[in-house]
């Protein structure tokens, strides 16, 4: 994942320091991410898990794909080091995936690490009707 430093700042910066989970969608041009929407997510029974405000969120992906914005995936927190993703994390992923149309064959889906504010990026592809996930490098420039 390339990112620009004002972009990778504005998400690892935003995360509070203590729990819920807190995410956003990512938004590049040209290959880099500059863009970052914030999303405050909906009401969770789950007190550490984040359930996005899919609504808002739709609604920023259609304003930027006006602008030549490209939706490159969604971010959210883990705390207490946890730089995994989780069962449900991966079960989310592959229904985002499969729900994507054919024209989008990856998404990137970070995690900000609590209380570290360190970026782990992992990267979901479909191939061969399958979807993997695997993690990915970082550069920030």
């Amino acid at each position: 994942m390339v990112i620009s430093k004002e972009a990778y700042h504005k998400m690892v910066d935003s995360i509070k320091s203590i729990p819920p989970e807190e995410g956003g969608i990512l938004g590049s041009v040209s290959g880099v991410i500059k863009f970052i929407e914030l999303d405050k997510g909906v009401n969770s029974p789950k007190a550490c898990s984040y359930s996005p405000d899919v609504s808002h969120l739709n609604s920023i992906i259609s304003k930027w794909e006006k602008a030549n914005i490209s939706f490159q995936g969604i971010f959210h927190s883990h705390f207490f080091g946890i730089d995994t993703l989780s069962k449900g994390d991966i079960r989310y992923i592959e229904t985002i995936m499969k729900s994507m149309p054919k024209t989008i064959d990856n998404l990137l889906f970070p995690i900000v690490v609590m209380p570290e504010k360190k970026l782990v990026v992992y990267c979901a592809y479909k191939i061969d009707g399958s979807i993997k996930i695997k993690r990915d490098r970082l550069i920030i420039c």
